[in-house]
This record gives structure tokens, C-alpha cells and sequence, in this order.
């Protein structure tokens, strides 16, 4: 007991007295005669916070109200604000009294039975780092609020335990996790300063009661203490002030205790309010000290002691524990060197002992894996403004970059005065440039990422950059990806789990198993820690790994940021990123967020320091694009990267990765886009031949992945070619190819579906059967929508030797089977009346030179989709045929899946007069004549082609008349693009009122004449579709 009040180390004024007698001895104590007090008025003061329950439990988490005052509160109205949201019901809270506002009332009970009132319900949770809670009254007026921390003023040094056998320094706050509350010291002095705050004696607190740390008769606190100017020359003498608060106004002493670096023993001054002492006004509670000038380079250590009149002391910074003595203090350095304004300027200044320490870590084969912190102060530069941050904590930082020198850093700042609005940093020295140029590419493009820049860094006014390739004197200040991140970012309630590969374990996605102890060996809660809850990415893993087929694509959009995760692997792929990482097949060193309102989980880069072709590993600019699902050597072993190929390689995924990759490609990974980012980022800081191959490196890059991004529809094949046509000796061939990687999901040979592998573009039948003679074969490509987007169309030419004659008058019915052809008309032949000729799917038959076949029977053609029918003239000859002409036919004839070539230009491929005839999938190529004539007929055609191969002034389709009050119907047709000077569909109705033309659902791709020109006819038009028609003498680009 000190003046009847127990000192607890939490209050940041130690039984210090015995151990620094020494010190104190040899100091001159001061007494200010005037102190300026912080008012608190009688009210409602948050008095007590159990933000960090031991057992991780957020249900047990409570806050006190006290009622300072001496007259009773109505709460009715009132609001918990910010960290969590309580609405107070109809309650008064006493003179004197204590009101607890619990997270669950059944939890509290159990913790705290006996204690009333409580009310309980709120949402959401305390910070376990430290936040803001806040008291609004029913007028929303802000009653009280307080901002608490797990560093800083509200905890004290300790000695870290030791981590890969080095020792540094740690923050001591029991009240953080170890089974104590968070207690106000004095409710009528200002709750606003974490040295009015304590970790409370008793275990899990005194909610409802007196706190057991409660005191009104404090030692001073010692605020805002600094010193100026920030940096020093050795020709300044540097001002140290600091702020006391007490309860009383009388007997307060302050003493400065410093040592330059080369001194063993601290000098002692007074600290004073006199006006006189770079401390404002007399009696205004600014107490200062000027001490002298000290050699460039000098390191000063500083720490302040002040007392009131009942001997209560402090010390500022807190003493360590358990030395129980002065060890983690303030510091500044002397420093001669004038700071270039061009990039921001960060100065670490480390005692010479722990400087020396540090870099003997970090340069110690074990030692660099330490994570050992140092106790420093940070002193920014930028735009000509300086700020510092006393007790930061350096130490090294990195996976495979540890060993490297110059090393890395991280540096924290205490929770409660964070740097930038950030509470730590990481200053990376591995190409620096790469990772600035690495980052302002990813958001460029889209994708979310930690920030960058380059700066310039001093060790204890030492320069250790390298001044060339790789560092150019740099290094680059990355984010470091947690709640500070996510804040700044507003990305919201998020998970955050940073990830790192084991020497057996990658962060691959593999599920292992519904408890979260296998996981964390590879991925680290950034974000939420103390909930313990991994359910999140345990049912991510999960996902991937056992969701069955048939469910896999609704699970994964339904939990994933589909786009994010592409854009994620196509940057990555543009980077050939050789960073041991997600993007090239180890589950390593990348950043998965879950956000807590979508519910989908995202992807971030991480370490770009081997991108673009530079790093310890360059990449390539032709390297593949599905690295990341392709096995990678990690630690001795081959990964196994299955769940992301699952994902990235899913024909419902992988059109939409390339897809990202074209559109990276046309905009951010333009050349004029990359080389004037590449300018603005590192022009000047490096040089020209570094910028040079960086903007090569992603032309090239650019260059190839675009060549592997397939647009067009196309055949690779080893058969030979004899007189125009594929030539095969047997009759089953192999077919492969490739098709538009984004658009096609399905590839048909004759209307049967080929093997469409997504990931590859490529399409395949390894046997595909062949008729004798020539094989008409068309592929066919087709989106999401099954809208034919391309198509081949070739001929392969299975020989087998002769011909099969037929009869040139056909008097009975007679079947030609495929398994029989070829079959050849040697001249001009007739289907008698009687007869009816059949051509079975698949037959090939050939007709001699001018040969014409006329039916006055019928003629039923029977092919089928993936096995048409083809008429045309023999292999090798070079001549036409005439078609086909049906004269006044009492039977109806029916052409199903035919392929018709070679028809002479003053021909009609098909001329029907007076007949019944039905066109179903009829296909006419390369025409150059009129592929149908009709007069006077019943006419059907559904679902044909014409396809034109020279230009002429001869209608398509011309017709005239009707076969009395039958309609003539044309469906679902193509007429591709001609430059003929003649409409494509011409028909003359002749008057005949009793029957009409319907043309509906065909295609007119185009033309310089009409599309249809009708006339003295009732005519239908309706669903067709016509683009791409322009008169002769307009542009070829205008309709």
C-alpha cells in the first residue's frame, strides 16, 4: 500500500521508488505551484469494461454504467453507441449506483450471479484490440465515451518469451484475455486516458460494485509528452514537455531523466510550468525542459517521473515488468542528414544496444526466423510534415525473404495512438518497385488489394538500401491485411485469414475435417480471433473438395465472389507470378476475406516481389495460363492443387476466366495503359533500361495469352488433301479443334456433340465414322443460349474404289443405303409415277457432268443430323450438275438432312411445278445460281441454309403461284450474306387470293439488294430477323 491506495502494475506507477533510489537521489525535485484540472462533472460515467473474457466467450463481455452524480438518471431512451448498439428501455439508474449492460443475460447470471440490475441483449461485440464505446442520451447528446486499447497507456513492457531463442518486448494488459476487466481508476478525473484505467484485482471484474482499483487520490498522469524538433541537428537543443493531470492543483513534481547513447547513467532535470521553458503559459499544466545539444547520430533515451503531494508517482513510460525499471523508454536521434520531401521518409531509431541486438537476429542463421520486437520510435516524413510515434516495435519480417540483406520490417504502433490511422506496417526491401508497380496493377484492374508506395528508410540514420537494382535505394510500405485494412478499404463486417505453407501443408482448400486444429496450421485469423469460429472456411474447404457435380456450381456461387476469384487468378497469370503462391498450383502467401454480409469469400494477392519477369525467380512471357491448377515442388514435394483446378478449370467458370483475361488484355495490359503507369509509378526512381524490360515483359505476356485465347472455330488435322477435299483410307477418323474459348459451351460434328474440353478450347471426336465417298461434315459452335455462333464445313473423302451405277429410269421403288455407295447417276434419269426412290441417312450420290434428276413419283430422302445425306458430282472432276425438278407430282416428296453441291449456275438446284414437296434441313452450298424455283407447288422448307459463293443477278429462292389454297411456308431458315444484285426471296403470287406466303423465324444476313420482294400475294412475315442490307453504293459498314 502506498497512501492507502494498492499499487497494481496495471496503473503504470510501479513500486518504483526502491528500484530507481539511485536515480531519484540524484535528482532535484521541482514543485509546480499551479496544475490545470481536467473537470468531470457529477453523471453517468462508463466505469468498467470486460471487452476480452479469458475463456474467448463474447457472451460474457459487459459494461458498467456509474452515476457519479448525486441525483438519480433516467436512462429511458438512452444508447450504447459504436462497438456495440444497446437501446436503454425505461430504467433509472441511482446516485452513486452501478447498472451492468451485459451480452447475454444467461451468461452474465452464471458468471455473476447476485448482481442487479443488469440489462443484456446488445449487438454485436467488443473489439478485443480496442474501440470506441460510446453513451447517447435520449437526445442523442453524447454522455460519455471512451476509447480503450490492449497497448499503449493502457499497459505496460514486458519481456517477450523468447522466439527462436531472442527476446524482445511485449505489451503486459491483463485485462486483454487474462481473466480481468477493464476498471476506471477515478470517476472524477477523465476516463479518456488509458492511466486512469486498470486491469481489475479481482478475476472477471466487479460489475455492479465499487471497482477494486478505485482510488481518488491517483498519482499524476503524464500526458502527450514529446519533444521538438523531431529530428534534431546537432546544433539544437531539444524541448521535452508533457501534460500533468492530478486531483489537486498543489504539490506536483516533475523530473526528466535522459542519457545520450554513450552515457551509462540517466541525467536528471526538472520539468516545469513556469512559462520560462517551452511550457505555454505559467500554471497552464504544461510542464517543460530544454536539456543541450548532442553530436550527429546520437541516440537520446528519455523517460519522466512525476509525483503529487501525497508521494503518489508515475512513471511515463511505464516501467517494464519484471525488471521493475526504466528499459523500453522514449527515444529521438540527432540527425545532420536532410530528408528527401520527394518520397516519404521513415526514420527507426533504436537504442545502439538493441540496434545491435536486432541486427545480429536477424543476421544469425536461427535468429532471422525470430519474431523478437524491439523497442524503437517512428519518425514519418512526408510532404514535408513530420509525425512520431513513440514504443513502436520493430522486428524482421518475410517467410523465404528472412535470410536476405537488407532485411524487412514490421512496425507496430501501441493500439491506442495508431500511425496513419493504422497500427502497424510492413516495410519490404525486396524489389520494391516490383511490389509498387505489382499493386497499383491489381487495382487497376479491378481486383482488391493492399496498398503500396515507395519510400525511404534509415536504421539509426543508416541507409542500408541497396542504391541499384533491385532496391534503387527503396523500400516499398505495404499494407499490412487486418481490421485497419478492412476499415480503411470499407469493406465491412470480414473474416481475414492470411495464409503460409508448412513444410507439409499448403493452404490449398483440401478439407481437413470439421475441427478447426488442422487449419490453423496454414491459415491465420487477422480478423474476429477470439470467436474461435472456422466454420467459415472449414465449409469453404469443404466445398471444394467434396461438394458433389451436380451441386457444385450453385454452392460455389452461392458462397464465392466468382469474379473476384477469376480476376485474382487472371492477374496472377498476366503477373506469371512466381511468388510460392495460390496463382502457380502452393496454397501460400495470399489473403482470403469472407465478407460477413454477402457471405462470399474473396481472394487478395500477397508478396509481389517475383512478378512481371524480375525477382529471384523471373517468370515467362510465354508461361501457361492454368498454372495455379498444375503441381508445383514446395518444400521437397509436388502440391496437389485439385480444388482450385476443380474451380478454375469448371466449364462453368473457365469461359469467364478467359474472358478476364481478354479484358485485362484490352485495357490495363494495353501497351500505351502499362508503360504510362509504369512512368508515373517508378519513372525517375529507377531507370531506363529497368522500365524498358518491364514494359517488354508485358507486351510479350500480353501478346501470348492473347494467342491462347481461341475466337474462331477452327480444324487440326494430319490427313492429306487429294483435289480439294480430306482424304481418308479408313473409316474412322479423329477429329480435333479448337473454338472461341469465352462464347462456345458446345461443339457438334452433323448434329451430334463433340468433347468440349472448356479450360483447353479444344473440341474432339476420336471416332468419328465415315461413308464411303465424300463426307460432308459441318461443325458447329454454340453459346450459352444454343445460338450458333460458327461453323466448319469440309469434305473428307473416304475411298473405297468404284461406284454404284443406278438405273436412269427408276420404274419401282428403289433404296439406296449408305452401306452400298457410293451411288452415281450416269446421266439425266426420271422417277416414273409408280416409283418412289429412298435414300437411306449417310448415302453418298454422285451425278455425271449436266446430269439432271427429274421426279414425277417421289423422292424421300432420309438423313439425319449427324449422318446426312450428299449430292454432288464425283471426287476429282471439276463440273456441275443440274439439280433436281419434280413435274406435276401426285405424291409428296420429302429431302430430310441433305447436303447439295456443285449445282450449275443456270440451273436450279431444286425446281418443283405442280408438286407437293417438303425441305427439312437442306443445305445448299456454294452457290452460284438459285438453289429453289417453285411455281404452282405445295412447298414446306424448314430449318435450310443457302450459302452463295459467287455474286449474280439471280434471286435465291424465286417462286410464283400456288398449288390452289395451299399455303407456301418457309421456317426457321438461313440465307447467309451475298452481294448479288437481286433480292434474296423473290415470289409473285400471281393474284391468288385463297392462300398465302408465310416466311417466319429466318435469317437475312445480308445483302445490297431487298431481302424479299413479293408481289399480288397475301404473305405472313413475322420473328425474322434481317441486318447488314445496304444499297450498293453506301459503305460496306452501313446498314
Amino acid at each position: 500500500m502506498i497512501n492507502g491506495m494498492a499499487m497494481h502494475q496495471q496503473l503504470n506507477c510501479l513500486r518504483f521508488a526502491s528500484q530507481v533510489r539511485p536515480l531519484i537521489k540524484r535528482a532535484v525535485l521541482f514543485t509546480a505551484c499551479m496544475i490545470t484540472i481536467w473537470p468531470v462533472f457529477g453523471g453517468i460515467v462508463i466505469n468498467e469494461i470486460h471487452y476480452h473474457p479469458a475463456s474467448n466467450n463474447v457472451h460474457e463481455e459487459f459494461i458498467e454504467l456509474h452515476n457519479t452524480g448525486n441525483e438519480a438518471v433516467n436512462l429511458d431512451g438512452w444508447s450504447l453507441r459504436r462497438g456495440v448498439r444497446f437501446d436503454f428501455p425505461k430504467a433509472t439508474l441511482q446516485a452513486g449506483g452501478y447498472l451492468v449492460v451485459a451480452a447475454d443475460a444467461d451468461r452474465f447470471t452464471a458468471k455473476h450471479p447476485g448482481i442487479h440490475p443488469v440489462l443484456a441483449g446488445w449487438n454485436g461485440q467488443l473489439s478485443n484490440r480496442g474501440e470506441t464505446v460510446r453513451l447517447v442520451n435520449d437526445n442523442g447528446k453524447m454522455i460519455d465515451s471512451v476509447t480503450y486499447a490492449d497497448e499503449g497507456e493502457w499497459a505496460v513492457r514486458q519481456r517477450g518469451q523468447k522466439h527462436h531463442q531472442h527476446q524482445g518486448w511485449d505489451w503486459l494488459a491483463e485485462h486483454d484475455g487474462g481473466g480481468r476487466s477493464l476498471e476506471l481508476i477515478n470517476p472524477f478525473l477523465s476516463n479518456r486516458n488509458g492511466q486512469n484505467w486498470a486491469a481489475s484485482s479481482a478475476e472477471a471484474g466487479t460489475p455492479g460494485a465499487a471497482n477494486s482499483v478505485f482510488s481518488e487520490d491517483t498519482p499524476p498522469m503524464i500526458l502527450n509528452v514529446s519533444h521538438s524538433p523531431l529530428v534534431p541537428r546537432s546544433t539544437n537543443r531539444v524541448r521535452i514537455t508533457a501534460r500533468l493531470i492530478d486531483e489537486k492543483n498543489t504539490g506536483l513534481n516533475a523530473v526528466l531523466f535522459f542519457r545520450p547513447d554513450s552515457a551509462k547513467v540517466f541525467q536528471s532535470m526538472p520539468l516545469l510550468d513556469d512559462g520560462a521553458h517551452g511550457d505555454g503559459l505559467s500554471g497552464d499544466g504544461l510542464f517543460g525542459q530544454t536539456i543541450p545539444a548532442f553530436p550527429d547520430g546520437t541516440v537520446v533515451e528519455f523517460f519522466i517521473r512525476a509525483s503529487d503531494a501525497q508521494k503518489n508517482y508515475r512513471i511515463h513510460p511505464a516501467v517494464s515488468v519484471p525488471e521493475g525499471e526504466p528499459r523500453a523508454n522514449l527515444l529521438y536521434q540527432v540527425d545532420n542528414t536532410v530528408a528527401d520531401d520527394s518520397l516519404p521518409f521513415y526514420r527507426i531509431i533504436m537504442t545502439p544496444k538493441e540496434r545491435d541486438a536486432f541486427l545480429k537476429m536477424v543476421r544469425h542463421p536461427t535468429g532471422r526466423f525470430s519474431d523478437a520486437r524491439m523497442n524503437a520510435t517512428f519518425v514519418s516524413r512526408m510532404s514535408g510534415k513530420e509525425q512520431i510515434r513513440y514504443l513502436a516495435d520493430i522486428r524482421n519480417r518475410g517467410n523465404g525473404s528472412r535470410w536476405k540483406s537488407p532485411n524487412n520490417y514490421r512496425v507496430d504502433f501501441p493500439s491506442d495512438t495508431p500511425w496513419q490511422g493504422v497500427e502497424k506496417i510492413n516495410l519490404n526491401a525486396q524489389y520494391p518497385h516490383i511490389q509498387l508497380l505489382g499493386s497499383a496493377l491489381c487495382q487497376q484492374a479491378g481486383l482488391l488489394m493492399g496498398r503500396s508506395r515507395l519510400v525511404r528508410v534509415r536504421l539509426n540514420g543508416t541507409d542500408t538500401a541497396l542504391a541499384g537494382y533491385p532496391m534503387y535505394g527503396l523500400y516499398a510500405h505495404n499494407d499490412v491485411v487486418d481490421g485497419d485494412f478492412a476499415d480503411s478499404q470499407n469493406l465491412g463486417p470480414v473474416n481475414i485469414y492470411r495464409t503460409l505453407r508448412t513444410g507439409s501443408m499448403e493452404a490449398d482448400f483440401t478439407y481437413l475435417g470439421d475441427e478447426p486444429e488442422p487449419y490453423r496450421q496454414v491459415y491465420f485469423k487477422e480478423t474476429n480471433a477470439a470467436e474461435n469460429d472456422w466454420l467459415d472456411l472449414i465449409g469453404l474447404c469443404r466445398l471444394l473438395t467434396e461438394t458433389p457435380e451436380e451441386e457444385f456450381v450453385a454452392a460455389v456461387e452461392t458462397s464465392i465472389d466468382v469474379d473476384n476469384w477469376l480476376r485474382f487468378f487472371a492477374i496472377n497469370t498476366f503477373f506469371d507470378n512466381r511468388e510460392s503462391s495460390l496463382s502457380n498450383g502452393i496454397g501460400d502467401d495470399f489473403i482470403l476475406f469472407k465478407d460477413l454480409s454477402s457471405n462470399r469469400h474473396m481472394l487478395m494477392a500477397y508478396d509481389l516481389d517475383t512478378i512481371l519477369g524480375r525477382g529471384d525467380t523471373p517468370g515467362s512471357p510465354t508461361a501457361g495460363l492454368f498454372k495455379a491448377t498444375e503441381p508445383a515442388q514446395a518444400s521437397g514435394h509436388l502440391t496437389k492443387p485439385d480444388q482450385v483446378a476443380r474451380f478454375l478449370k469448371h466449364p462453368a467458370f473457365v469461359p469467364h476466366y478467359f474472358a478476364e483475361l481478354q479484358r485485362q488484355a484490352e485495357t490495363v495490359f494495353t501497351a500505351n495503359q502499362t508503360s504510362a503507369l509504369v512512368e508515373q509509378i517508378i519513372g525517375g526512381l529507377t531507370n531506363e533500361t529497368e522500365i524498358d524490360r518491364l514494359n517488354q515483359f508485358v507486351a510479350e505476356r500480353r501478346e501470348f495469352i492473347l494467342s491462347q485465347i481461341p475466337h474462331k472455330l477452327t480444324l487440326a488435322t494430319s490427313l492429306p488433301v487429294k483435289q480439294g477435299h480430306l482424304v481418308s483410307a479408313t473409316a474412322q477418323i479423329a477429329l480435333e479443334g479448337r473454338a472461341d474459348a469465352i462464347a462456345t459451351r458446345l461443339i457438334t460434328i452433323n448434329g451430334t456433340a463433340a468433347n468440349w474440353s472448356a479450360w483447353e478450347a479444344k473440341w474432339k471426336a476420336a471416332a468419328f465414322e465415315l461413308q464411303p465417298g465424300l463426307n460432308h461434315l459441318r461443325v458447329q459452335a454454340f453459346d450459352t443460349e444454343h445460338r450458333e455462333m460458327d461453323r466448319l464445313e469440309f469434305t473428307v473423302w473416304h475411298e473405297t474404289g468404284a461406284h454404284q451405277p443406278i438405273d436412269t429410269l427408276i420404274t419401282s421403288d428403289t433404296v439406296l443405303s449408305a452401306s452400298a455407295g457410293p451411288w452415281f447417276f450416269p446421266g439425266n434419269s426420271v422417277i416414273q409415277k409408280e416409283a418412289t426412290l429412298s435414300i437411306e441417312a449417310g448415302a453418298m450420290v454422285y451425278f455425271e457432268k449436266n446430269a439432271q434428276l427429274e421426279v414425277r413419283g417421289s423422292l424421300r430422302i432420309r438423313g439425319e443430323s449427324n449422318r446426312p445425306v450428299t449430292l454432288t458430282v464425283p471426287p476429282g472432276t471439276d463440273h456441275h450438275w443440274r439439280g433436281i425438278r419434280w413435274i406435276d407430282s401426285d405424291k409428296p416428296s420429302r429431302l430430310a438432312n441433305v447436303n447439295i453441291f456443285s449445282i450449275a449456275t443456270d440451273a436450279y438446284a431444286i425446281q418443283t411445278d405442280g408438286s407437293d414437296l417438303d425441305l427439312i434441313g437442306v443445305n445448299f452450298h456454294n452457290l452460284s445460281g438459285t438453289a429453289i424455283q417453285f411455281s404452282n407447288s405445295a412447298l414446306v422448307a424448314t430449318d435450310c441454309s443457302f450459302e452463295t459463293a459467287v455474286s449474280a443477278a439471280l434471286p435465291i429462292v424465286t417462286g410464283s403461284g400456288f398449288a390452289g389454297d395451299t399455303p407456301v411456308l418457309f421456317n426457321d431458315n438461313h440465307f447467309a450474306a451475298t452481294d448479288r444484285s437481286a433480292p434474296l426471296f423473290a415470289f409473285d403470287g400471281q393474284g391468288q387470293l385463297n392462300a398465302w406466303l408465310e416466311l417466319r423465324g429466318n435469317r437475312f444476313s445480308g445483302g445490297i439488294q431487298e431481302a424479299v420482294a413479293l408481289s399480288d400475294c397475301n404473305s405472313f412475315l413475322w420473328e425474322n430477323m434481317f441486318h447488314n442490307f445496304r444499297h450498293p453504293e453506301s459503305p460496306a459498314n452501313r446498314s
